[in-house]
């Protein structure tokens, strides 16, 4: 509920238009079937960062210029004029949002514009904050993805819950955007202050009307660096894809029942996204990653070298002792570099079946997310250890259906239906929901075997509480042959465990009690930005298009195929030279999947990177998820050949990790034994469906 201090940020001021004919048509158009205020705030985030384009010149200080509709109109603007408009757009739909000022050192502004300014500061850099979950979150939509693309700089993601900053550097390690003070927050722009502070940066720069092209001074300036950029390659230029480095690798560890991903290191391939800084690393890995920011550049011929001095010694001294596994989904290239050291990269599903199949191995490393990590544990031997190389590598979806947020709900379901109600936990969900499904008798899914677990729950003639995906959940009750009638869409985040049955309006609670499945409201923002209008415009071209299941019921239902990331990956492999391939989900997954598919004669592109006057492009990779990077890997290793692994890496099921600070929360012995127990059974329950 809002409080009356939040009354002036829901409200239109001169240049947050928030009741603009132009603005409420923008947000109702993104934000059309959002489940909630963090849904609708994402969609606004993305729409804004690629749909208007980043244009530093012609600025011009008035509430007509910078008015959101007015910069909807131009489809440009700069940071102030981009932060208006989802400030504006996010009011339009009941999300209090303000405008927030900082002055930054852009370290890798073009030539042209630093000698247009006269100076590499930006006074007044513009970002919004928007009210949710209980607090005020930063969202810096300024940079679109194809600006981002020419300089290198992986493009600035939103999940409703972090704060979104501007990266500190670039995938090169070269310093980026350099934060040098805050200006503070207010509900419009502050035009005095911000004229009388141009004036003694700039020199007359405000109500400048000159022009220029940022994306092209900025193609230049890196092709003058010898830097390059292939829109079709995103960044890997295709006459140097020769000569693989596989030579230099490990040959697989372990009796392989995991097929390999076909993926090959070339000589000019960036290998990582955008660093980390150092307060990001734990700090016994601080060392390892100061050595990897010293590094000249990120390709494999400067970093494999130094890889290699830590982790093939730490292989060597583990023996056949270690697994090295991945999923598909991990940004920065860390799939090639975990394949490469004899590793193995798979689906979640894949991913939890390695210590029942490999008694052999003690150790297994992960990196990958924690609820994945931790489902590997769930089902490990007592002899057997699962280290994960970033605990705070998390996933949306699963933040938006902690245990805390669930669990109350559960209890108020079971009240009402009994042992009619089972539970399918999602795998994205943590061990502490997965033993809910193992209390009911339920089981877990994938999006690999999740119409075989519903077909299956269904058959048993009970209520089924899906938890957490509402758009899987949707798509997979349509497959099984169940409609809209049949479902109750229960609200996700905090928002849901704040709901009881009882508070439900008659009509609402007899609606609950038909509904053969309720599903949780949580969602993955990357795959919601997907829409049935992408879908023709690449199908229109040539294109075959295939879905991952946790897009809308809408895509997923005019896509040609939709699966799981190893049914995606698959048909990249199999696809025959000259095919064309259109795909939805996550962007690092088809980043990894056009360059593979370069190198078959498959074009691969990403469903939403269609023109931006049209749709506005998108490509986004998952944030939480590609907090892994090859410090991380080199550091774990290390520190396990040396014996001094950090505990927090140490992934026990029960545990409980704040993606934000990093903190642990660890069941007592007599809990974690009880979750293994009920966890464990659900598992094993999906195991036995999948695999009969």
């Amino acid at each position: 509920m809002f409080t009356p201090e939040l009354a002036p940020y829901l409200q239109p001021s001169p240049c947050v238009e928030s009741d603009a004919p132009a603005v409420r048509a923008f947000a109702a158009r993104v934000t059309e079937g959002a489940a909630n205020d963090r849904e609708r705030a994402v969609r606004l985030f993305y729409a804004v960062r690629d749909e208007i384009r980043y244009d530093p010149y012609g600025i011009v200080l008035t509430p007509e210029f910078l008015g959101a509709s007015s910069v909807l109109a131009r489809g440009a603007g700069f940071c102030v004029a981009k932060a208006v408009v989802l400030a504006a757009a996010a009011r339009a739909v009941g999300i209090p949002a303000r405008l927030g000022f900082a002055d930054v050192r852009n370290h890798l502004t073009t030539e042209r514009l630093r000698a247009h300014m006269g100076t590499d500061v930006f006074v007044f850099h513009g970002f919004t904050e928007l009210f949710l979950g209980g607090r005020w979150v930063k969202a810096t939509p300024t940079f679109n993805r194809s600006l981002c693309d020419r300089f290198g700089v992986t493009p600035l993601e939103f999940d409703g819950m972090s704060d979104s900053l501007l990266h500190p550097f670039d995938a090169a390690g070269q310093r980026h955007m350099e934060y040098l003070r805050d200006r503070g927050t207010g509900v419009d722009v502050p035009f005095d202050e911000m004229r009388a502070v141009f004036a003694e940066y700039y020199a007359g720069l405000a109500d400048d009307a000159s022009r220029g092209d940022f994306e092209r001074e900025a193609e230049a300036d890196r092709a003058r660096a010898g830097g390059g950029w292939d829109p079709a390659l995103d960044g890997v230029p295709a006459a140097r894809l020769v000569a693989t480095t596989t030579a230099m690798a490990i040959p697989t560890r372990h009796a392989p029942n995991l097929p390999g991903s076909g993926i090959r290191l070339v000589p000019d391939m960036p290998i990582c996204q955008t660093d980390l800084p150092i307060d990001w690393y734990q700090p016994e890995f601080q060392p390892y990653a100061e050595e990897y920011l010293a590094l000249p550049d990120r390709l494999p011929e400067t970093v494999l070298p130094w890889m290699d001095a830590y982790i093939r010694p730490a292989l060597a001294a583990l023996g056949e002792r270690v697994m090295l596994l991945a999923h598909y989904y991990m940004g920065g290239e860390i799939v090639k570099l975990v394949e490469r050291y004899g590793g193995h990269i798979a689906d979640s599903y894949q991913l939890a079946l390695q210590t029942q199949r490999h008694p052999e191995v003690k150790i297994f490393v992960e990196s990958a997310v924690h609820f994945m990590a931790e489902s590997i544990a769930i089902l490990a031997r007592p002899d057997q250890d699962v280290w994960i190389t970033n605990p705070k590598s998390g996933c949306t979806m699963e933040m938006l259906a902690k245990d805390y947020m669930v669990t109350p709900v559960f209890d108020d379901l079971h009240a009402r239906y009994g042992d009619d109600l089972l539970v399918i936990a999602y795998m994205n969900t943590s061990g502490r929901v997965k033993a809910l499904a193992g209390r009911t008798g339920g089981a877990v899914c994938t999006s690999s075997n999740a119409k075989a677990v519903v077909d299956w729950a269904l058959r048993q003639n009970t209520k089924i509480f899906f938890v957490p995906d509402r758009h899987l959940g949707e798509v997979v009750a349509g497959w099984c042959g169940l409609g809209p009638d049949a479902l109750f869409q229960w609200p996700g985040g905090l928002d849901g465990s704040a709901q009881s049955i009882a508070a439900l309006p008659a009509a609402e609670r007899e609606r609950l009690d038909r509904a053969r499945m309720v599903l949780w409201g949580s969602f993955c923002g990357v795959h919601t930005v997907f829409t049935p209008a992408q879908v023709a415009y690449w199908r229109g071209r040539g294109y075959r298009v295939l879905a991952h299941p946790e897009c809308p019921k809408v895509v997923v239902d005019v896509a040609d195929g939709a699966g799981s990331t190893s049914y995606l990956w698959k048909a990249m492999t199999d696809a025959r030279p000259g095919d064309k391939l259109a795909i939805a989900t996550e962007g690092h997954f088809v980043r990894n999947a056009r360059t593979q598919g370069a190198l078959r004669g498959v074009e691969v592109v990403n469903l939403a990177d269609v023109p931006r006057e049209q749709f506005g492009g998108m490509g986004c990779g998952c944030a939480t998820m590609s907090r892994n990077d090859p410090p991380h890997l080199v550091a774990i290793l290390d520190l396990l050949r040396r014996g001094a692994p950090p505990d927090l890496n140490h992934v026990l099921p029960g545990d409980a990790v704040n993606e934000h600070t990093g903190t642990r929360e660890r069941l007592p012995d007599a809990e974690r034994a009880v979750l293994i127990r009920d966890a464990r059974r659900a598992l094993e329950q999906m195991i036995a469906i999948t695999e009969r």
